[in-house]
């Protein structure tokens, strides 16, 4: 068959499933409205019916999924409002957290939206407002109309940070007659790894169109007062139980508490001073998750405003934007997501604060970084709940391989800065 009759039925069939599916997607923000109200008070987003570029300013348009790729973004937001002072910067999400710390992050200084649904209506009249110079996709998000639609209007479109899965890759690799050639439509791909660029590259992207320029998570830049404040917890805390070994699980998911909470249970039966601060990924699941560990634990939540571990051994980490503080005040990290095949976490976020960091063998959205620390000796893979309980008693039995294996993760992204750098000298070629 033709290439351009498989393109053709292929684009037809995404439309006829994206149509299809709006109203359920639609259905869905309501019933999180009730607990969000953002998410029905910016509904018409959606359709592209975001405020109207009336004095014509050039846009830089960046797109980061979630709360995430928001903050992972920031480094490289920070690098752009400095270099191109001329220019607004529109942030575009899917999630009223990830909107919710735009505003936090930024206040007034740039512009944030919901990023439209992509159907051709709603794309075309979301760009026309905005009108953009460039899109920069943060972490391989590809949306085909939009893409499409701003290679038709020369908006160059750039993939940053780009990052590419074996499971990912497979998944495009089924519709390759359709997403070939919207792969084809990129202006660049910056590459986080030789392994995303070579997956990509056999997507179809040119390999003139991409470049490897490292993982702006590495260049998250430091909140020292943050830092500063979390050392004084952990000082606290010191007076409060002797001996104290404080491991943070952070952003755990379903199914995966319960393997974290049963490891705790028997390492508290060797080591009565260990205590657990636990971190759920998504604000829903606070409630359930507490429930949860208050079966068999005292729980406390950050919330409630007490931090104290004198008569608690669980605290239920349930605010944003509190991590470098708590990680600043533990003395092993979990980085979940990957006891439970969700694909993990970022595990840079307590490598940089040498903070020894653990997690489980399911970390393939984090393929190559996880494999780099691993080598370096500052990431210790666990295949189980039983192997996380051994290594978990290893450390907390020998503190200089405790402190060994923290130098070696602060070590290991210390010396992987600088891909903001590349990515801004990258992105000059477009604007």
């Amino acid at each position: 068959m033709d290439k351009s009759i498989k393109y053709f039925m292929g684009n037809f069939l995404y439309l006829f499933i994206s149509y299809l599916i709006t109203p359920i997607v639609i259905l869905r923000l309501l019933l999180l409205s009730c607990k969000q109200p953002l998410y029905r008070k910016n509904l018409w987003e959606r359709f592209g019916y975001i405020k109207q570029n009336d004095t014509n300013s050039k846009i830089i348009w960046l797109h980061a999924v979630s709360l995430g790729e928001i903050i992972a973004s920031n480094p490289l937001i920070t690098a752009l409002q400095q270099q191109y002072p001329n220019y607004k910067i529109c942030i575009s999400t899917t999630t009223a957290s990830g909107r919710n710390q735009i505003e936090k992050l930024y206040g007034n200084n740039l512009i944030s939206c919901f990023i439209c649904y992509d159907l051709p209506r709603s794309v075309k009249r979301f760009i026309k407002r905005l009108q953009p110079s460039i899109l920069i996709l943060f972490e391989a998000e590809i949306w085909p109309n939009i893409i499409k639609h701003c290679s038709e209007k020369n908006i160059p479109v750039v993939v940053a940070n780009a990052r590419m899965s074996e499971k990912s890759a497979k998944n495009y690799s089924r519709f390759s007659f359709f997403f070939t050639a919207i792969f084809k439509k990129l202006a660049k791909v910056i590459a986080q790894d030789e392994l995303s660029a070579t997956r990509i590259s056999k997507l179809g992207v040119d390999s003139s169109s991409i470049e490897i320029a490292g993982n702006v998570k590495f260049d998250i830049a430091l909140n020292h007062q943050a830092i500063a404040s979390g050392k004084k917890l952990k000082l606290a805390w010191t007076k409060e139980v002797k001996n104290i070994c404080v491991i943070a699980a952070v952003s755990t998911h379903e199914n995966e508490e319960q393997q974290i909470l049963d490891a705790f249970s028997k390492l508290q039966s060797s080591y009565s001073n260990a205590r657990l601060l636990l971190i759920p990924r998504h604000i829903s699941r606070f409630d359930s998750v507490y429930q949860l560990a208050s079966k068999n634990f005292k729980v406390l939540r950050y919330s409630d405003g007490e931090l104290s571990f004198s008569n608690t051994t669980i605290i239920l980490g349930d605010t944003i934007g509190k991590m470098q503080k708590l990680l600043a005040a533990t003395d092993i990290a979990f980085v979940g997501g990957s006891l439970v095949p969700i694909g993990g976490h970022n595990v840079l976020e307590p490598a940089m604060l040498g903070v020894p960091v653990v997690s489980g063998k399911y970390m393939f959205n984090f393929e190559f970084i996880s494999n780099m620390m691993a080598k370096s000796g500052g990431l210790l893979l666990v295949n189980n709940t039983k192997e996380l309980v051994a290594t978990l008693t290893t450390l907390l039995e020998d503190k200089k391989k405790l402190q060994n294996v923290g130098n070696l993760a602060l070590q290991f992204a210390n010396k992987n800065r600088g891909s903001v750098a590349k990515h801004v000298s990258i992105i000059a070629n477009y604007l």
